[in-house]
């Protein structure tokens, strides 16, 4: 698998977002955090109880992701 840089990631994401679609578009951008083009989504199962959260900023939503990943 090559390496792809996390801006051309996220500049593909954007561009992708901005296009009109039906369905919403979610990159990976680390374990358990994916992009749309305008936020970050946290998706974390704790003991079969999903948790997801939105944010604006990729360090919220890795400092999130990662409270609740302790908690298991």
């Amino acid at each position: 698998m090559r390496h792809i840089p996390i801006h051309k990631i996220l500049a593909r994401a954007k561009s992708l977002a901005k296009r009109r679609h039906s369905v919403t578009i979610y990159v990976k951008v680390a374990k358990n955090v994916y992009y749309d083009g305008t936020s970050y989504r946290v998706r974390v199962t704790n003991d079969y109880e999903r948790t997801s959260k939105n944010f604006r900023k990729l360090h919220k939503a890795l400092k999130f992701r990662d409270k609740l990943l302790q908690l298991t």
